[in-house]
């Protein structure tokens, strides 16, 4: 628990992330007990986490379309530079 509550920034989350590190352990001692118990439980921890932040930094495609490209430079001329075209012409 420790470790889980210094590595995660909400502390909130951290029982949660300890009772599916406790799944994934008992899923992966029904095919054989590791030699070194403590590494394996420490890796489980920090791929867990790391899983959990990668599905909390993911952006749904609807919320993606729904972006406005305003930033994204047209290849259309500015209305300043078709003003300047025009009085040119």
């Amino acid at each position: 628990m420790r470790h889980l509550r210094k590595n995660w920034r909400n502390a909130s989350d951290v029982e949660d992330l300890r009772q599916e590190v406790y799944a994934q352990v008992l899923r992966e001692a029904e095919t054989g007990i590791p030699e070194r118990a403590k590494a394996f439980l420490f890796a489980k921890a920090r791929n867990v986490m790391v899983d959990r932040f990668r599905k909390e930094n993911v952006i749904p495609i609807e919320l993606g379309s729904d972006l406005e490209l305003s930033g994204v430079p047209a290849d259309e001329p500015g209305p300043e530079r078709t003003a300047y075209a025009r009085s040119k012409l």
